[in-house]
Formats: structure tokens, sequence, C-alpha cells
């Protein structure tokens, strides 16, 4: 299997003997079970990873398919069997990489990556398809020409070359109506580094890319599955090929890309048919711009887990705004620092004469120190005030919105016990408002079109349920 993917929307396991890098003699028989949307599980039927904590950095497998390593393992249930002293492990990774076992140590040139949901990406207008007619009254005939693969988009930052790739099996069915195609897109990331990096290093550039599919998306996006190479052989593009499918005249042609509430559709609209072009830009520039929007697209898209308290979330989403602000443009203060210095001097000097209490001096000369850094609401504001004003103004007067967000943050952070926690559908409702501008002022960083914020944005999967939330 080296080399080639299989179809990660069906669930599919591999059978074969794995063990930890250091201990090749100590093997156990296991399966992997591999699933879009989830992350792969390894069962073993014997303890693989002893000792505490339960976790490996890699684990090794030979199966029939081939030779394949298991990245960032950690268990998550041991099961007693019948048998005593028979005992088994589900064990969760962060990827699966297949290719020649690879150590932690390992120097990678080369990595080809599967993304959950990344298939909403996809312009539904990419498969649009010629239609040739011919007549012939019963026996009359529809056939659909297809481009099944095109290249989607490619960038280069620092020596890094990304591209993007999708493919397109379609699937013939037969109904009442007559012939159905469905199209089922798929995309592959092929990752090119200009020397050998680091697993490490690997691993981190295909979370950020991951950040940046969840952005463009709507929803979180998770490394499945990823083939590595020690080595960088020439870019091979897969072939272009074109396919017709007969169908009678009352066939249809359906597709499964989900692409109403992303931005495919309106990258493609915006290069009339050349669909590389913004979405290779938009990539040049996350590339350039990673490590600085890291923070604040990992803390907005955790946000997106509904496992996690609303209460939770609108800490992190708040404190994710901040995050963002800083590494912006904005002003970070009120005044020049220089011009500052005067006024901190004077005001530290007022409260040593003001009170004798050690903790409580300290205390107020902290809050001097850091008195000219701009406030949460000035950041809101800053940031709120950039949105695209189609999008801004859908929810009334934004300068009150965010008073409105700043206020039920702070009352439930900064709590006053004699205050009422503010009530459930409003922190539900401030949540999506923070989110709304920080994905925005996000997007917004790494050159999405303000038009295809404000057409699509509101629409995505968070906001929604967020902002259906009304006062």
């Amino acid at each position: 299997m080296p080399g080639q993917f299989i179809d990660w929307t069906e669930e599919h396991s591999f059978d074969g003997t794995f063990y930890l890098p250091g201990t090749p003699e100590r093997r156990t028989q296991g399966r992997l079970r591999l699933k879009a949307g989830n992350w792969p599980v390894l069962d073993t039927f014997d303890v693989l990873i002893h000792g505490g904590p339960e976790k490996a950095e890699s684990v090794h497998g030979l199966t029939r398919e081939g030779e394949l390593t298991l990245i960032g393992c950690v268990v998550v249930r041991a099961d007693t069997f019948a048998e005593p002293g028979f005992r088994g492990q589900s064990i969760v990774c962060d990827a699966v990489l297949f290719d020649d076992h690879v150590s932690p140590s390992a120097l990678l040139r080369r990595l080809v990556l599967r993304f959950t949901n990344l298939q909403r990406l996809v312009p539904s207008k990419l498969w649009e398809s010629n239609k040739t007619t011919t007549p012939g009254g019963s026996n009359a005939r529809l056939t659909y020409h297809f481009q099944t693969s095109r290249h989607l988009a490619s960038a280069e930052h620092g020596g890094t070359r990304v591209d993007v790739f999708v493919y397109a099996p379609v699937e013939q069915s037969f109904g009442g109506l007559g012939n159905h195609l469905t199209v089922k897109p798929q995309v592959d990331v092929i990752v090119e580094f200009p020397s050998q990096v680091s697993l490490v290093d690997a691993k981190q550039f295909w979370t950020d890319l991951a950040l940046l599919w969840s952005l463009l998306t709507g929803t979180r996006s998770d490394v499945v599955a990823a083939l590595a190479s020690q080595h960088a052989p020439d870019l091979q593009e897969p072939r272009h090929a074109h396919h017709d499918f007969e169908a009678s005249l009352v066939g249809s042609v359906r597709s499964d890309a989900a692409t109403r509430q992303s931005f495919g559709d309106f990258f493609y609209d915006l290069t009339a048919g050349s669909y590389p072009t913004d979405l290779s830009n938009v990539l040049a520039v996350w590339l350039g711009r990673r490590d600085s929007l890291r923070v604040a697209a990992k803390l907005l898209v955790d946000t997106w887990d509904r496992d996690l308290s609303w209460e939770a979330k609108l800490g992190i989403v708040a404190q994710a705004l901040e995050a963002f602000h800083r590494s912006s443009t904005h002003p970070q203060t009120f005044v020049p620092d220089a011009d500052y210095a005067q006024v901190q001097s004077g005001l530290v000097g007022q409260v040593n004469g003001l009170t004798r209490v050690d903790g409580l001096r300290t205390s107020l000369k902290k809050r001097v120190e850091f008195g000219n850094q701009v406030s949460l609401r000035r950041r809101t504001r800053d940031l709120m005030r950039g949105m695209p004003p189609a999008l801004r103004d859908a929810f009334g007067k934004w300068q009150g919105v965010v008073d409105e967000m700043v206020d039920a943050r702070n009352a439930l952070i900064h709590r006053d016990p004699t205050s009422p926690v503010p009530p459930f559908r409003e922190i539900v409702r401030v949540t999506g408002h923070f989110g709304l501008t920080l994905h925005s002022a996000l997007l917004q960083a790494i050159g999405v079109p303000d038009a295809a914020i404000a057409n699509r944005l509101q629409m995505q999967p968070p906001y929604q349920e967020w902002l259906s939330y009304r006062r």
C-alpha cells in the first residue's frame, strides 16, 4: 500500500503484528481501525504499552498491506478477557504513517496527508458536467462528461511546497427514475520540505494545515492518515482523467461534497473556473503567518467541541480574540510608552504615599504598570470595526453588541457573588459573537475576500446554532 491511498470515507481495518521500536522482540497481534472523523485506534490482544503514563511516541506495525508507523499513541482502555492473564489495550493515535518504519528521530522530506472534512472545500461547480443528449424516443440517452481529478491549489513558503489535489470517484446507481451518478470528492495534500525535518516539526506543520482547513470549512479538520518519505521524489501530478457515464434521460447527478456552508464555491466563482488562484493565495499567506496566528486559531477551533461547557467556551474564545489582537497591527497601548512613563512614575509615587499595606501597594503598582495596555473591550471594538459591514451590521448597532459581549464575559469570569450569572442563552449568543468576530479577523488576515466572509461565515456550522439565540 505505500504510495497510494485508500478511500478513507469508509471504515477500514488492518490486521497485523505491532511492537514498540525499542522492544521489537515483544510483539502482539492487533487490529488498526481507521474511519474519517475519528482518531486512528489500535486494538491489541495483549498489553503493548506498559507502565504509566501509558503512552508511546510511536508504534510499528507489520500488516499484509505493508509496514506502518503509528504516531502519538495513548492507551484509552485496557480490557480483561476471559482467559486469566490475557489482556488487551485500545490505543488512540495522532496519525498513521504508511511507509517503511519511521522512528521518532527520523528526518522526513515528503508527506502525503488525508484530512477529515476537507472535501467541504471542493466547489460543487468543479464537478459540473457537460451533457450530451442522444435522441431516440424511449431509447434516448443522456451522457455526462466528468473530469475525475483536479489540482486545487499550490503554494510555497521558505522552500516548503504544498499541493492540494482532489479526486472524484463516481458511483453509478439505479433507481425508479433511472440512473444516478454520485460524486464523492477526496482530497490529498502533498508537502515537500526543502530539507529533512524531524517528525515533531512535520507533525506541527500538518497540525497547522489542519487549522487552516478548519477555518475555511467551519468544521474541525484533523489528519487521519499520512504517507511519509525520507526522500523527495519529483512530484507526480495525478492524471487528469476524463470519463463519460451514460444514464437514462431522467438521470441525475448528485454530489456529497457538502459545499454550501464552505468557501469552496466562492473561490471558484471568483476565478471564473480557474479554481486554484485564490485558494493558493490564502494557502501561501497562511504558510507565512501560521506562527503568529496558530494560538488564536487553535483556541477558536477548540471552542467548536460540543463536549466543552459554554462557560469554558466563552472564556476561551475571549482569550483567543485577545491573543489574535496582540499579534495584529492594531495599537496595543493608549499612548506611546515614552509618554506613559511619566504618568506611571507619578501614579506609583502617589500609591507609595496612600497606603502602607505591602500587598495592596504591590497590586496597585502592577495595575499601573499595565495600565497603558488596551482593554478587552477596546480589542473587541477594533476587530469588530474591521469586519465586513454586511456581516457586522446584521446584528444591530455593533458598538452596543461589543458592550454586551464584554460585560457578559466579565460577569462570568470576574463574577461578583452578589450579581446573577448571565443566562444560558446570553452566554451562547455572546460566545457566538466573539467567535464570529475572531473567525472573521483570522480569515481577513490570510487573504479571504470580505465578500466571501460576509456571504458564508455566518452560515458556518458553529454560528448557525450559537447566533440563533437572540436577545
